[in-house]
């Protein structure tokens, strides 16, 4: 319910509002746009670009039914960016309501006295004043200015102010509307469409590969090759929902609390599994040992905890900045807990990935068993190419968002979480690619290399001598007939040899 409850808070272009304006506090909201040049027309927006505060409801909130007057100003603007400071610095000590000392001190004009200061520095600004007799809620809808069309990108601001110190305070209840030429989802999210919508795709193409070989191979399959299985119908399942979720999202303006809870949970078990396939790998389990013994446990409670770990910290940070818990003491410490905790639990995961694949490699080449030493150097490789990945996306990220206060890359920033699961796609594919189903499956994961099986004297362990290769493939059913991983050299049939059941 927690969760549901930060999806519904999420920020959507139907902006639902009930809030209390006092005098001297004003509220504002944070609006990005594009320019209509700049998207595709899609349906419902075909096209039109606007703000839309017109369904809006206001009314005093007086004691005195006699003596009740009220004055709302509503104002809309382009926020500057020229500057490369936050648009609210636009007024002096973020001061917004100009008062009689203002004035004398210059800072405002006479005229604008008690009400809303437009700073020199923002040019594109609609501003009108409400007022308002009596206790009567009053009806914005027909008023036609408050529709405002845009025409420029950049993040628009939508403020309410009471600055008159005699006027009630004003209750807003109702929704603004956000329509972009491509219909409600937000500007800043934009980009989430097709990225999710082409990586749904990759996903789904991958994985109809990927079930076909299991099919073609069904009775080699070894077990880690269910855990990869696994982690990618999760991938399938994140995706497709969280690309559905923006087409509706789009369609209707309001967040679909299903699909995107859904998404996330699954988003977060992806990660999870994903992390114990890794370790799992690094232990040579499936493929060197048959059974890693108590370490499986282990393994198992790690990843639990970071998805419990995950999914706390996931629904904390989709916690909009309006909610009454953000900023809040008692939650920013449980936050930065649960940061310290999930951060510590990945580090173990990263640590005793390296010890155990470092400790694997070192044993694999003591004991000359080349063919899978070479499976596993290649392993190595794709984790070393991950390390590089996520150090550029994480300099990436620190460019695009640090000292950026005005907020110019606002249409970039969804590319932070897109190089994220662009890596997370690439490495996976890798990894599945290392450890595809092949012909000889189950027979490659219980041989040895020939110097291993061989004693000094000529017996394999069994008792039996063997002149030839021959004599050992008939004893064991043949000779293995080709490399069960294709081309990646983690297979050398001369060199290889079954043990016996």
């Amino acid at each position: 319910s927690v969760l549901l409850f930060l999806i519904v808070c999420t920020s959507a272009e139907i902006i639902s509002y009930n809030n209390l304006i006092e005098s001297g506090k004003p509220y504002f909201v944070e609006i990005p746009k594009f320019a209509p040049a700049d998207v595709p027309h899609w349906s419902p927006g075909k096209g039109h670009n606007t703000i839309d505060a017109s369904r809006l409801s206001i009314r005093n909130v007086c004691q005195d039914r006699d003596n009740c007057f009220g004055a709302l100003e509503f104002m809309i603007f382009l926020a500057p960016i020229e500057t490369g400071k936050p648009w609210v610095e636009a007024w002096d000590d973020s001061e917004m309501c100009c008062t009689s000392e203002m004035a004398d001190e210059g800072l405002c004009g006479a005229m604008e006295v008690n009400t809303l200061i437009t700073p020199p520095s923002i040019k594109d600004s609609f501003k009108q004043t409400i007022s308002l007799e009596g206790k009567a809620q009053t009806s914005l809808d027909n008023d036609a200015e408050l529709d405002v069309s845009v025409k420029r990108k950049g993040i628009y601001v939508v403020m309410f102010a009471v600055c008159d110190p005699k006027s009630a305070p004003v209750q807003i209840e109702g929704y603004i509307e956000s329509m972009n030429p491509y219909g409600y989802t937000p500007a800043d999210s934009f980009a989430d469409i097709p990225f999710y919508g082409t990586l749904s795709g990759l996903y789904l193409v991958f994985g109809i590969g990927w079930l076909i070989c299991c099919t073609l191979h069904s009775e080699e399959l070894i077990s880690l090759q269910y855990w990869i299985t696994g982690a990618l119908a999760l991938g399938m399942i994140e995706t497709t929902l969280l690309f559905t979720h923006f087409l509706v999202w789009n369609e209707h303006g309001v967040v679909e609390a299903g699909l995107l809870g859904t998404g996330l949970i699954v988003g977060v078990t992806k990660r999870a599994v994903s992390r114990v396939v890794v370790l799992l790998v690094s232990m040579g389990w499936g493929v060197v040992r048959q059974s890693i013994g108590e370490d499986m446990k282990r393994v198992l409670y790690l990843g639990a905890a970071y998805a419990v770990l995950s999914s706390i910290y996931t629904m904390a940070a989709s916690m909009p900045k309006s909610a009454k818990y953000v900023g809040d003491p008692e939650f920013e410490n449980m936050f930065s807990l649960v940061v310290m905790l999930l951060a510590t639990v990945d580090t173990t995961f990263y640590m005793w990935t390296i010890s155990s694949l470092n400790n694997l490699i070192i044993t694999l080449r003591a004991r000359k068993q080349t063919a899978k030493l070479d499976l596993y150097c290649k392993f190595r490789y794709v984790l070393f190419a991950s390390v590089t990945l996520a150090v550029f996306w994480a300099t990436y990220g620190a460019w695009l968002v640090a000292g950026d206060v005005a907020e110019r890359n606002w249409d970039q920033r969804w590319s932070i979480d897109a190089c994220s699961e662009v890596i997370y796609w690439t490495i996976f594919v890798a990894i599945a690619i290392l450890w595809a189903p092949y012909r000889n499956n189950q027979r490659y994961v219980s041989y040895v290399e020939l110097s291993q099986v061989t004693s000094e004297d000529g017996e394999d362990g069994s008792g039996k001598n063997y002149s030839s290769e021959d004599e050992l493939d008939d004893e064991y059913g043949g000779p293995i007939e080709e490399d069960p991983f294709q081309g990646t050299g983690a297979l050398d049939p001369a060199m290889a040899v079954m043990k016996k059941n």
